[in-house]
C-alpha cells in the first residue's frame, strides 16, 4: 500500500513557507495555459495538446522534483533563460 503525503506535510516540514494569501479574482486567470514539453519539444496546453505559439507565463509539463524547481530559480535569478525561452525567441 502507498502511503500518501498531505499536502500541509511540506510546510510543517518547512521545506514551504506563505508569504502571502489573496483571492483569486478575474484578472488571474489566463485565456490559455502554456507548458514547455521536453519530450515532444515543443509547446502544448494543460491538457497536452500541442499549441501554436508560446504564451506567458509557460511553465514545463513534466514530473519533477525540488531539486530541479532549485535550478530553475537559480538559472532565473543568474540571468540565465528559463527552458523553453530559447526556442521561443528564435
Amino acid at each position: 500500500m502507498v502511503q500518501r503525503t498531505g499536502r500541509s506535510t511540506y510546510w510543517n516540514k518547512g521545506y514551504f513557507r506563505t508569504v502571502a494569501h489573496a483571492e483569486l479574482t478575474s484578472d488571474d486567470l489566463l485565456e490559455e495555459h502554456c507548458f514547455y514539453d521536453a519530450y515532444y519539444k515543443d509547446y502544448v496546453n494543460e491538457n497536452d495538446e500541442r499549441i501554436s505559439q508560446r504564451s506567458d507565463p509557460c511553465g514545463s509539463f513534466a514530473l519533477s522534483n525540488f531539486e530541479y524547481f532549485q535550478q530553475e530559480i537559480e538559472a532565473a535569478l543568474a540571468g540565465h533563460p528559463v527552458v523553453g525561452r530559447q526556442r521561443a525567441e528564435k
